[in-house]
């Protein structure tokens, strides 16, 4: 039983560690209450979203379409679980393609 037990010991001390030397280098995600985000170890660029399963980690996925073609003119995922702040970055993303299509005709 002894050998059981220091074996969970030492797992428990590389995971300590390696969140320790993970610690050390992120910085804080800031939210918009001003408070630290919640990080996940493996993958910090994702978020925390409610869905209905419940709290899963993961990406926004966001797309913008031409309301004459109906063709994917942008499309982004975020590490947002909210769209509220996703408007602006696509409306820049627009913006953007836009201007690199100049005046080519999209069709």
């Amino acid at each position: 039983m002894r050998a059981k037990e220091e074996k969970a010991i030492k797992s428990l001390e590389d995971k300590i560690a390696t969140l320790d030397e993970w610690l050390k280098t992120q910085e804080d995600k800031i939210s918009h209450t001003g408070l630290p985000k919640k990080s996940h170890l493996y993958d910090n660029e994702s978020a925390k979203m409610v869905s209905s399963h419940g709290v899963v980690q993961g990406y926004n996925g966001v797309a913008a379409v031409d309301g004459e073609y109906q063709v994917v003119v942008s499309a982004e995922a975020f590490g947002e679980g909210s769209e509220v702040k996703l408007l602006e970055p696509m409306v820049e993303s627009v913006e953007t393609h836009s201007q690199l299509w100049g005046t080519q005709n999209p069709r």
